[in-house]
């Protein structure tokens, strides 16, 4: 008996790590494109997206970090299925425009690239919970950037953040921002602690903010959250 359960839970283990490989040769992942749900092609000193990608209809996951990319064409938009998308540690200065046809999309990186904006096009993803473009050179967030319903997490440490609108406060979903290293002396304008009831953590370490505007950062988070100065 003891053999037979550990026959099936071998087999079990087996068809469950087969069913979530992560391909990390792209040659691989086409010999069987219809299987292939999640690719990594980081650290491979790629200047574009290969051609073949856009080959595997059923993707969930594309990882690009780490190589020397600069710019992804609307060929991107055919993988309906995608929900992360990371491109962290290249050279991008905007994806495609209708980036909100990848409507499962839950997490965008693109953490140390060029982005100077957020687009409006991002901000139609209905899925998408968490973004994350730390160490771009993005100066302000969108006015509607509380079209993001579902946004969970937002991390832009090390931009050149110096606005934040007060639509802010009614992404009523946030559990995680981060702030830090930015350029911004004032946010508790789009602060609010009865929207923003979520919210656990507020990391806005490295800004020029005074004294008073600290009292203010305070009373607008709720209770429960931490700041991180």
């Amino acid at each position: 008996m003891k053999t037979f359960l550990y026959f099936f839970l071998f087999i079990s283990s087996f068809l469950i790590a087969q069913e979530h490989q992560i391909y990390t040769s792209l040659d691989d992942a086409l010999s069987t494109p219809e299987k292939v749900e999640a690719l990594d092609l980081s650290n491979q000193k790629l200047s574009r997206v290969p051609l073949g990608v856009y080959q595997l209809k059923n993707l969930k996951t594309l990882k690009l970090n780490n190589n020397t990319i600069s710019y992804v064409d609307s060929s991107l938009l055919q993988l309906k299925k995608l929900e992360i998308l990371e491109l962290s540690y290249n050279k991008i200065k905007a994806l495609p425009e209708k980036m909100d046809k990848l409507s499962h999309l839950k997490t965008l990186k693109l953490i140390n690239n060029q982005i100077v904006e957020i687009p409006q096009s991002w901000l139609r993803l209905p899925a998408l919970k968490n973004l994350h473009l730390s160490r771009n050179k993005i100066e302000k967030l969108p006015d509607n950037i509380n079209i993001l319903k579902s946004l969970k997490k937002l991390t832009l440490k090390g931009n050149s953040l110096w606005l934040i609108p007060t639509s802010f406060n009614r992404l009523k979903n946030l559990t995680y921002v981060n702030f830090s290293n930015n350029q911004l002396s004032q946010i508790s304008n789009g602060l609010d602690h009865q929207s923003l009831r979520k919210l656990k953590k507020l990391v806005i370490k490295g800004n020029p903010f005074s004294s008073y505007e600290k009292g203010l950062i305070r009373l607008k988070v709720p209770k429960n959250c931490k700041i991180v100065w």
